[in-house]
């Protein structure tokens, strides 16, 4: 209590070894603890300190959500920097606007940013410093709870940026509230430790902000945040990594419900529920079983909740814990209390927050959290608390226990499902520059499907022949993401409604008339949801449904208005109608209906069922510790002792191991049985039982395919399998293109575990001096679990244990060790073709080698 700044509270809580952030990018995890935090913001620092940057200048964070986001916000609070964040989402040309505004010294980039021209500080790519070189303890911060932490900017309704200016004192204020909190309650938490966060909110949300930069360490827990978005993904990620809570918006709580009605069709009755609690759990135990047993319940923020939502989840025996907020309260005003909380209130309000109701129904907050402003915008920050009170703009109520409740807004903000604010001016500016376009006017309206949650929708006065959904499209394609236009109409008199006085728009009156045309052209007989659909029409029906009218084939997704929490529910949808996994990537780089058609479609028709190894027969079990003793034993009295006496090996280029952490992929040619064998009596210790290799799936087909073979053929093939998985920890990759999902995702699985991978990309043994071209496996696996590659050459093993003999016959053999490659990029083939390459450079070196060896003796 009584820090003078953030930096404190972060010498505070960052000290401890247990693990504080999760990354996943749907194949591979990474993990880093609280102290490994502390050292990578300390490199952050010194790097800003390098890069010239001084107490109170401006650090621009343009990154989607990641551990690197962490590091560079508490790093830029090290250095006396102002952290400037921004979403992934936003364009470059807001960006830019963002960057005139609060011209910062250094703009930090992830990998999924493309900044333009125009822009002079300094970029920094997050994903390529060395986050583990050393770095000196920075000394006491000088900063002081008035000066500024961060400023959050929105864009605002005259389509300039507007800056919210967040103080130390602001946010300090929350977390020592958090934390005095804990002082009494601590106790109730303590047995559900460890405690784990799936964060599905951005690090640029405030509340996203709030539970992982101050919650998690106050609590001790740790943060998972994952690029994997789909239902199905979400919940496998909740009930295999053990979480207790994730912390979402309400339109991924919608679809999280979709999937449990799907797989749970009882739950449609939980809504109804009058159980106790416990009762609850027990009736509803097959959807605790989905999320697993750990999993308590939801945090939500960024929009309202429907209360039929909220009576969903709880009745299914779930905490649901919404509260209310905006950027400029830093962001917490009040929070539901789980164990007290009433049906359609946004809780209590926050310690030391005071709210009152002002005479027009607006909500009326003051206290420390309250921003001192809009950077560089006097005017605004007058007329927003020029009182003493922030205006917030809603309208509500606040009972005598200290209760609020939510009742709409005054203002002409749209607050759509995700969590974002749209200006409606900001939307008009941009229809109104398009040509044909004479007076445009944007309300927010529910989507067909939903009764409450606003998306943005556009009235346009057309000049004769111009089409209204090509000019949606048009407008659609120049503004952010969060601000596109979800449906578009044509007003049918000359002019759009004004108020006399000050030809201000009615939007009341235009809201209720296109409300009202829209219920009159939907659909009167919506497709039953039994009706047998091919690929096609499901994508047509699904995307129809959403924006309530025709979709043409070669309509933009984007131009439609359907935004990324569209697609992750129409992903879901199409994975459940289908029966089959889809690649979230793949669904992602879809561009139009028509695209989206054809991969759903290629999903459908590509295999038979049950063609892919499921995930039951990847081995989990040699990776315990009996496994792993049985493995060593073996190893050390006679798998390489046989190993080194049979080969005699020459080992070079070990040296090139120290300059590499693991996990990584060992690459090599391929000429006998031997050569696994060879590798791991060539690897030092901390290698050698850190290692996976992989073995060809079709070699024991008759173990994967039963039906196909007579039992002593399936006995044999299960026998050679599971001795080859226990002794030599290997796991099956297939040949050919069915199950490569899985496998990928399994061999993420061990590197995630701090296993290196071996593989041979030959796919076949080769006779001595002979290579193949290396299959584009190696690429996928290097670029998609962003593992450094190995490459290794290996010569002799042919000629000890050729395919065609049974009994060896020792001789002489090499391994070489080359430098770690790291591949990126989405050329597979290529970068396959780049770790050939070096494994034939380390061959041509050892013949070059062998000759002058030979010339020297010779002499």
């Amino acid at each position: 209590m009584g820090r003078k700044n953030l930096v404190e509270f972060f010498r505070d809580y960052f000290r401890e070894r247990s693990e504080y952030l999760e990354f996943d990018n749907g194949f591979r995890r990474w993990s880093y603890t609280y102290n490994e935090t502390a050292h990578a913001a300390r490199v952050f620092a010194a790097r800003l300190k390098d890069a010239g940057v001084r107490r109170g200048e401006k650090v621009l964070l343009w990154t989607e959500s990641r551990p690197e986001w962490v590091f560079a916000f508490w790093g830029s609070l090290l250095a006396g920097a102002v952290v400037v964040p921004v979403g992934a989402e936003s364009s470059a040309e807001f960006v830019s606007k963002v960057a005139r505004v609060a011209r910062p010294r250094v703009i930090a980039l992830g990998e999924d940013v493309h900044p333009e021209g125009g822009v002079s500080a300094r970029m920094l790519r997050l994903a390529l410093e060395d986050w583990k070189r050393p770095a000196a303890i920075a000394g006491p911060s000088a900063a002081t709870r008035h000066d500024l932490a961060e400023i959050v900017f929105t864009s605002g309704s005259t389509g300039e940026p507007k800056g919210v200016e967040i103080t130390h004192g602001n946010l300090l204020s929350q977390l020592e509230a958090v934390e005095s909190w804990l002082t009494r309650m601590g106790k109730f938490v303590r047995p559900w430790f460890p405690l784990r966060f799936l964060q599905l909110l951005p690090l640029s949300h405030m509340f996203g902000q709030a539970t992982t930069l101050s919650l998690a360490p106050l609590l001790g827990a740790s943060v998972a945040i994952t690029r994997r978005h789909s239902p199905a993904a979400l919940v496998e990620l909740i009930r295999n990594r053990g979480m207790c809570a994730a912390i979402c918006v309400p339109r991924v709580f919608e679809a999280l419900r979709a999937l449990v009605l799907q797989r749970v069709p009882e739950a449609a009755a939980a809504g109804e529920s009058k159980l106790t609690p416990a009762c609850r759990v027990w009736r509803y135990r097959r959807v605790h079983r989905l999320f697993g047993w750990r999993f308590l319940g939801f945090m939500l923020g960024g929009a309202a909740l429907e209360p039929e939502l909220e009576r969903f989840w709880s009745g299914l025996g779930y905490f649901v814990v919404q509260g209310y907020g905006l950027t400029e309260t830093s962001p917490v005003v009040s929070l539901n209390n789980p164990l007290h909380a009433r049906e359609g209130s946004v809780g209590q309000l926050f310690p030391g927050v005071q709210a009152r109701i002002a005479r027009d129904g607006e909500i009326l907050v003051r206290g420390p959290n309250v921003t001192t402003g809009y950077y560089n915008e006097r005017q605004k920050t007058f007329e927003a608390i020029g009182d003493g009170w922030l205006h917030t703009g809603d309208l509500g109520d606040l009972d005598r226990e200290g209760y609020l409740y939510i009742r709409g807004r005054k203002k002409e903000m749209i607050a759509t499902p995700e969590g974002m604010n749209v200006f409606p001016e900001d939307v008009e500016r941009v229809l109104d520059k398009i040509s044909g376009v004479r007076e445009s006017a944007v309300v927010g309206l529910p989507p067909p499907e939903n009764g409450r949650q606003e998306q943005v929708n556009a009235v346009l006065e057309l000049a004769p022949g111009r089409d209204a959904h090509q000019v949606m499209a048009e407008a659609n394609r120049r503004l952010e993401t969060y601000q596109r236009i979800r449906d578009v109409f044509v007003w049918p008199e000359a002019v759009l409604p004004r108020t006399p006085q000050t030809g201000k728009l009615k939007r009341a009156e235009i809201r209720d008339r296109i409300a009202a045309e829209r219920a009159r052209r939907a659909p009167s007989h919506p497709p039953e949801a039994s009706e047998r659909l091919s690929a096609a029409d499901m994508v047509r029906r699904e995307i129809e449904r959403r924006i309530g009218r025709k979709a043409p084939v070669e309509a933009g997704l984007d131009e439609l208005g359907l935004g990324s929490v569209d697609r992750v529910e129409m992903l879901l949808e199409f994975e459940e109608r289908t029966g089959r996994p889809i690649e979230e990537s793949e669904f992602a780089k879809a561009r139009t209906v028509g695209e989206l058609q054809g991969l759903v479609k290629r999903v459908e028709s590509s295999e038979e069922p049950g063609a892919a190894i499921s995930r039951s027969d990847f081995p989990a079990w040699n990776r315990n510790w009996l496994a792993r003793a049985i493995r060593r034993v073996n190893l050390a009295v006679w798998i390489l002792p046989l190993a080194r006496l049979l080969t005699r090996p020459a080992i070079s280029g070990l040296e090139n191991l120290d300059e590499v952490d693991g996990p990584v992929i060992f690459a090599a040619n391929h000429e006998s049985n031997l050569d696994g064998p060879l590798i791991l009596a060539a690897l030092p210790r901390r290698w050698r039982h850190r290692i996976a290799p992989a073995m060809y799936k079709e070699f024991f087909d008759p173990h994967f395919s039963r039906d196909n073979y007579p039992p002593a053929r399936r006995i044999y093939s299960g026998i050679q399998y599971y001795l080859i998985a226990l002794l030599g920890n290997a796991f099956p990759i297939p040949q050919e293109e069915s199950g490569v999902r899985e496998a990928l995702r399994y061999a993420g699985e061990l590197v995630s575990d701090d296993w290196s991978l071996l593989i041979f990309p030959e796919g076949e043994r080769k006779p001595e001096g002979q290579h193949g071209g290396f299959q584009p496996g190696v690429g996928l696996l290097a670029a998609r679990l962003e593992a450094p590659v190995i490459p290794v050459y290996l010569e002799g093993t042919g000629r000890i244990l050729p395919p065609q003999r049974i009994l060896p016959r020792p001789s002489r053999t090499r391994v070489i060790f080359g430098p770690a490659m790291r591949l990126e990029g989405g050329d597979y083939r290529d970068l396959a073709h780049r770790v050939e390459q070096a494994v034939r450079r380390l061959a041509r070196g050892a013949a070059i080698s062998a000759q002058t060896m030979g010339v020297l003796h010779n002499g």
